[in-house]
């Protein structure tokens, strides 16, 4: 028989509570905890934490068409976790004006929706996972600084979009395994770094990376695999970027533009 939050949902809070209280500044605001466990078709849960310190905020829910909605908001060092089993599933996490601050969702199933939107934060960052096919996951960080955040999806026909603005310091990882999966990564900052990892066939990744001392890195091992990456800046803005295709499989194409000087790129096919 199931317990009301999975033993993983469990270890997190656990976990967190230790790093967080020695993070934390106790007179920050109050410390909350929210936990909330859900069984069943067209349910929705919603937690939101304002002006808190040590906030954790849990979502479990297993069954299809579920909606998981966090917002936590002027909270230090907090948490929001989602994790979804079933079909046609939302989770939507929002965190703003947060430091030390962690996203972590979970979704197992086909045709879920992960949306994530962290905005006026730093340090920590998130990690989000899905299993099945036609999954979409989107990020997006805004005024985020020292943050990365890793995605992670595995099937067929899956999304995965990021948007980075206004940022320093940060990093994307989007890993997916499957065949006909999409990402896309936007980022819009100095000092950032993206890598995109693909394996299966007939994969799309796009990354466009704005201002100065960028770097990216696209890997993708199948056939029919096709890569686009546009950067703008120059060294006398505050240094190079970086790009760095590897494709392996047949029928595969890459497309590289560098605007400006100073500037590397290295393509690799087999």
């Amino acid at each position: 028989m199931k317990t009301p939050l999975s033993a993983m949902a469990l270890a997190l809070t656990v976990a967190f509570c230790g790093s967080a209280a020695r993070a934390a500044n106790d007179t920050a605001g109050p410390e909350v905890r929210a936990a909330l466990a859900q069984r069943g078709d067209a349910n929705s849960a919603s937690i939101g934490q304002i002006q808190s310190t040590r906030a954790i905020g849990l979502i479990e829910q297993a069954g299809n068409h579920n909606t998981g909605f966090i917002k936590e908001e002027q909270a230090q060092a907090s948490m929001a976790y989602a994790e979804q089993r079933g079909a046609s599933n939302l989770a939507n996490l929002q965190q703003q004006r947060v430091d030390d601050f962690q996203a972590i969702a979970q979704q197992l199933g086909t045709n879920n929706t992960i949306a994530l939107t962290q905005l006026q934060s730093a340090v920590e960052g998130a990690i989000l996972q899905q299993k099945g096919d036609a999954n979409l996951l989107a990020v997006v960080q805004e005024n985020v600084h020292l943050a990365p955040f890793g995605v992670h999806q595995i099937g067929n026909a899956n999304m995965a979009t990021a948007t980075q603005r206004d940022g320093m310091s940060t990093a994307s990882s989007i890993a997916q395994t499957g065949s006909g999966n999409q990402a896309i990564s936007d980022q819009l900052g100095s000092h950032n770094a993206s890598a995109i990892i693909q394996l299966g066939n007939n994969n799309a990744a796009t990354l466009a990376q704005g201002l100065h001392l960028s770097e990216s890195l696209i890997t993708q091992t199948g056939n029919g695999n096709r890569v686009t990456v546009t950067q703008t800046g120059t060294a006398s803005t505050g240094g190079p970027n970086t790009a760095v295709v590897m494709q392996t499989g047949t029928d595969a194409a890459a497309h590289v533009l560098q605007f400006g000087s100073a500037n590397q790129v290295c393509i690799y096919q087999h």
